[in-house]
C-alpha cells in the first residue's frame, strides 16, 4: 500500500518481512549469551565494535554481488546521494548514543527507561511528519502497550542500580532528564530518515548498511584517539585478548545490523520497536534455559502486554476514510459470544448438580460460545476483509461487497478461512472466559473477596451500580486485560491465516478482473 509520498506503507507483513523480524528478534535476544560466553574480559571494546563493523561491509558487499545489485549501484553511487541517505542518519545516532551514555550516570535506571523508550513514539511521530504514514487508535494503544512492556524489562534487567548520590537536581534535569529525551528524538528520527532512504528513495538496505557502518567506524576512531581504549590499543596491541570464539559473538552482531536494515527497510522502523523489545523477552527465555536464571516478574508481566501489543499493531492497520470499516460487525460477535457462553455454563452446571463450574466446564463453554458466534458472524468478518482490500471500495458497500462475493464465487466464499476461524475462536473463547472466571474465582475465595460478597448481601439495593458488581470496575478491567492478552497468544497464528485465506481469493478475482481489462 503506498503512501501519499510514495513510500510504502508496512501495515501488512509478508512472509519475507516476518522471516526477517524473526531472525532479528533471535539474534537480538541471543547476542548478550553469546558475548557473555565468547568474549573475554580482556579483549578491547573498540576492537570488537570496528571489526564487526568491517565483517558488516564485507557480508553486505557479498549480498550485493550475489543479487547481481553491485555493479549497477556502483555506477549510480554518489557521494552527495551517501550523504542524504546514510551519512545523516549515522551521524544522528553516533550523537543519540553519546547522549544515552552522559544520561545514563545521572539517573536511576527506573527513570532512565521510561524515558529512553519514549523513542517509540517519537519514531511513529517521524515516520508520519516524513513519510505521511499515519497510525490508528488501536495501534496508539499498542505502541503505549509496548512501551510499559519495555520499561518493565528494562527495569527488571537494571533493578540493582541505584541512583547516584550527590547528584543534584539541576544536574538531574541538564545531564539526565534533557539528554535522554533528546537521545529518544533523534532516535526516531534516524530510523524515520533510514526508513524513508530505502522506501522513498529506493537506497538499497545493503548499501544503507555498509554506508554508515563506514561513517560509524570514522567516528569511533576519531573518538578513539584519545579515550582509554586508544591507549590500550596502541600499548597491548588492536586484538588483544582475542581467540577464536571472539568472532562468533561479532559475526553474530554484523549479521543482526543487516537484518536491522532489512526489517526497517522492509517493515520500518515502528516494527522495528516491537522486534528490539520482543527480542528482550527471547534473552530471558535463553539465560533461563541455559543458565537457569528464572524470568523475573517483571518479565512474566510484560509477556502479555508484549503480545498484546503485536496482536494489536498487526490487526487494527490505519485505514483511509474511502475504506470504511464495517462497524456492526464486533456489536453481534460479541453479544452471541457472550450471551452462548452464559447458555453453555448454566446447561454444563445443570448437567453436572454442581453448586460451582469447574475450571473444565469453563473453558468448554468459552470454545462452544466462540465457535458459535464465529459460524455465525463470519460472514460478516469476509465482507469486511473484502471492503477494506486493495479495490475493494469500488464495490459499493456493504451490499455491494455481498453481491459480488455471492455472484462471482459462490454463497460459501463467505465461509473463507472457515477452519482456521473455528480453530482460533475455540481456544481462544476457551482461554478468555476460563482465565477471567479462574481470576475472579480465586478473588472471590479471597478474605477481601469473601468480605465483599458478605457486604454486598447485606446492604443489597441500596448500594450503587458499580458496589453492586462482585469485582470493582479496576479489578474487571484488569482480569479482563489479562484473560484477553492470553488469548491472542494463543490464537493471532491462526487469525493472520485466516485473514489471509479470505483476501487469497478476492486478490485472484480482482487479477483477473485487470487482465480483462487489459484485453479490452
Amino acid at each position: 500500500m503506498a503512501t501519499s509520498n510514495g513510500g510504502k506503507s508496512p501495515s501488512k507483513m509478508g512472509p519475507k518481512v516476518l522471516f526477517y523480524s524473526l531472525l532479528l528478534t533471535l539474534q537480538y535476544g541471543a547476542q548478550p549469551l553469546i558475548s557473555k560466553r565468547c568474549i573475554g574480559k580482556e579483549v578491547i571494546v573498540t576492537s570488537s565494535v570496528l571489526t564487526c563493523e568491517i565483517v558488516k561491509v564485507v557480508c553486505a558487499l557479498v549480498l550485493m554481488a550475489r543479487d547481481g545489485s553491485l555493479k549497477g549501484l556502483a555506477k549510480e553511487w554518489t557521494l552527495m546521494g551517501s550523504l542524504t541517505a546514510s551519512g545523516l542518519p549515522a551521524a544522528i545516532y553516533a550523537l543519540q548514543n553519546s547522549l544515552l551514555q552522559i544520561s545514563y550516570r545521572s539517573l536511576d535506571s527506573l527513570t532512565f527507561s521510561i524515558l529512553n523508550q519514549t523513542k517509540i513514539f517519537f519514531t511513529a511521530f517521524f515516520t508520519f511528519i516524513i513519510l505521511r504514514q499515519k497510525q490508528s487508535v488501536q495501534q496508539i494503544g499498542a505502541l503505549c502497550l509496548l512501551i510499559m512492556a519495555a520499561v518493565l524489562l528494562s527495569v527488571g534487567e537494571g533493578s540493582n542500580k541505584t541512583s547516584s548520590s550527590g547528584i543534584t537536581p539541576e544536574q538531574v534535569l541538564f545531564s539526565g532528564i534533557i539528554p535522554v529525551l533528546v537521545a529518544s528524538v533523534l532516535s526516531g528520527l534516524a530510523s524515520s530518515l533510514c526508513q524513508w532512504a530505502s522506501q522513498v528513495k529506493k537506497h538499497s538496505s545493503y548499501l544503507m548498511t555498509v554506508e554508515m557502518s563506514i561513517v560509524g567506524s570514522l567516528c569511533m576512531l576519531v573518538s578513539t584517539l584519545k579515550s582509554p581504549d586508544g591507549e590500550a590499543i596502541k600499548r597491548h596491541g588492536f586484538f588483544h585478548g582475542w581467540t577464536a570464539l571472539t568472532m562468533v559473538p561479532v559475526i553474530s552482531n554484523a549479521l543482526g545490523g543487516i537484518l536491522v536494515g532489512l526489517v526497517t527497510s522492509h517493515a520500518g522502523g515502528v516494527r522495528k520497536g516491537f522486534v528490539i523489545v520482543s527480542a528482550l523477552l527471547v534473552t530471558a527465555l535463553l539465560q533461563f534455559a541455559f543458565e537457569g536464571k528464572p524470568p523475573s516478574s517483571y518479565c512474566l508481566v510484560a509477556l502479555p502486554l508484549v503480545i498484546s501489543s503485536i496482536s494489536l499493531y498487526q490487526k487494527y492497520p490505519y485505514l483511509d476514510k474511502k475504506k470504511k470499516k464495517v462497524p456492526w460487525r464486533a456489536a453481534p460477535f460479541n453479544s452471541i459470544n457472550f450471551y452462548a457462553y452464559d447458555t453453555y455454563r448454566g446447561q454444563l452446571l445443570r448437567l453436572s448438580g454442581n453448586e460451582e463450574t469447574t475450571n473444565f466446564e469453563r473453558f468448554v463453554a468459552g470454545a462452544a460460545a466462540g465457535v458459535t458466534a464465529s459460524l455465525l458472524c463470519l460472514p460478516l468478518d469476509t465482507i469486511r476483509t473484502v471492503m477494506v482490500a486493495p479495490g475493494g471500495e469500488a464495490l459499493g458497500g456493504v451490499v455491494g461487497a455481498f453481491r459480488h462475493m455471492i455472484q462471482s464465487e459462490g454463497f460459501f466464499s463467505l465461509y473463507k478461512g472457515l477452519v482456521p476461524s473455528l480453530v482460533s475462536m475455540a481456544p481462544a473463547g476457551a482461554v478468555f472466559y476460563g482465565v477471567y472466571d479462574i481470576l475472579k474465582s480465586a478473588y472471590l475465595h479471597t478474605p477481601e473477596g469473601k468480605k465483599r460478597l458478605q457486604h454486598m448481601k447485606r446492604e443489597g439495593e441500596e448500594l450503587n451500580a458499580f458496589d453492586q458488581l462482585e469485582l470493582c470496575p479496576m479489578r474487571t478491567l484488569l482480569y479482563g486485560a489479562m484473560a484477553g492478552a492470553c488469548s491472542e497468544a494463543a490464537t493471532y497464528p491462526f487469525e493472520v491465516v485466516r485473514r489471509h485465506l479470505q483476501m487469497q481469493s478476492h486478490a485472484r478475482k480482482l487479477k483477473h478482473c485487470g487482465y480483462l481489462c487489459e484485453d479490452h
